[in-house]
């Protein structure tokens, strides 16, 4: 829910981020790592929401941030859930010949901020487009 001033409430930025992991076709192991936690076995994605529930640094909120960025502008220019998979899953060339998803899940910032900027010039030419 939007405040007073039109910013989303903490709980709903978590909500909403991890609704977008899901949308893009991130499995729970890789929403762990985007998140810094690596692990072998067991639910490390509760032990993420726990940890975001109490609290959420400034680079837990930008990782949740880039991931709703980049579902929403995959909603926009694909349309359907199994389309953005596809494109997560493809290899690209602006990606230095990886595909979107092995740059996000590390969950390195600059990556994931890289996708998610890629995304939006995309949405903007095809918006842009037609205007005309």
């Amino acid at each position: 829910m939007p405040t007073k001033a039109g910013r989303l409430t903490r709980q709903t930025q978590r909500y909403l981020g991890f609704a977008a992991a899901d949308y893009i076709g991130l499995t729970s192991t890789q929403q762990a790592r985007v998140f810094g936690v690596v692990g072998r076995r067991g639910n490390h994605l509760a032990g993420v929401k726990r940890r975001l529930r109490s609290r959420t640094s400034v680079d837990d909120y930008h990782r949740l941030k880039y991931l709703m960025e980049i579902a929403a502008s995959l909603r926009i220019l694909l349309k359907t859930q199994e389309r953005a998979g596809k494109w997560m899953n493809q290899l690209n060339m602006d990606f230095d010949n990886k595909s979107p998803k092995e740059m996000i899940v590390p969950g390195y910032l600059p990556d994931m901020r890289r996708v998610a900027h890629r995304l939006e010039t995309l949405v903007k030419a095809k918006t842009k487009k037609r205007a005309r």
